[in-house]
């Protein structure tokens, strides 16, 4: 992949705030970091075009990936997200943490994740 990194992401981030024609955007696998992702769910925010996102394989932890969740709730267009490899936290995923009601609505969403699946390959 490209390597974009918090940097890269940041621009990204900015294209997402600009654009209303973008559709799906891959960047798996391009070392965006916590930083950078969270970078991109501030941004999922304003963006009323985009319907896939694919960010496996990017190194982000719990707390950036979970900002994704909080994103969704002014973003009705995200449909598809990737965060494979990433994880979304097992315990939330198994169904034994109470998950706020902006992740439910993540899981409810994706395609990549279901509510009370078990942690492990997407279907």
């Amino acid at each position: 992949r490209n390597k974009l990194l918090e940097a890269g992401a940041t621009s990204v981030g900015e294209l997402l705030r600009s654009t209303q024609s973008l559709k799906h955007l891959d960047l798996g696998d391009n070392g965006l970091g916590s930083a950078g992702a969270t970078h991109l769910a501030e941004a999922l925010r304003s963006n009323r075009s985009l319907v896939g996102l694919n960010l496996c394989n990017n190194h982000i932890k719990e707390e950036a990936r979970l900002l994704f969740a909080e994103a969704l709730k002014d973003n009705e267009s995200l449909t598809e997200l990737n965060l494979k490899d990433e994880g979304i936290g097992a315990a939330l995923m198994a169904g034994a943490a109470a998950p706020t009601k902006a992740a439910t609505k993540l899981l409810e969403r994706t395609k990549t994740f279901k509510r009370g699946a078990q942690p492990g390959p997407a279907a």
